[in-house]
């Protein structure tokens, strides 16, 4: 279920190995969707899993702002010194937070 972005395009791989398997064989390709990459989200959601955080003041939605507090409340994300970041135990729940975090 790997996700990448290049050159301003975003895709995601086959979530399951069967389905993986199937789009390699049918087409070549494992991806199953491919959608444009927005810069400013993917420094938002990249900079959260990096050490050194990203800016509390960054962009984000009132949403988010409040996914964030949530987050912070459960122990999977911390901010400090002007920055947020996903705590170590934030990280094994990175799929969580981030969906939670675009809904």
């Amino acid at each position: 279920d790997a996700h990448s972005a290049y050159r301003g395009r975003r895709w995601q791989n086959a979530e399951s190995v069967s389905d993986y398997i199937a789009g390699m064989r049918e087409s070549g390709t494992a991806r199953t969707s491919e959608t444009d990459a927005d810069p400013v989200e993917e420094r938002f959601f990249v900079g959260l899993r990096l050490e050194r955080g990203i800016a509390d003041d960054g962009p984000a939605t009132k949403a988010q702002r409040d996914a964030i507090d949530h987050f912070v409340g459960e122990g999977l994300i911390e901010r400090g010194n002007g920055i947020v970041r996903l705590t170590e135990r934030g990280i094994l729940f990175s799929n969580e937070v981030f969906a939670e975090l675009v809904a």
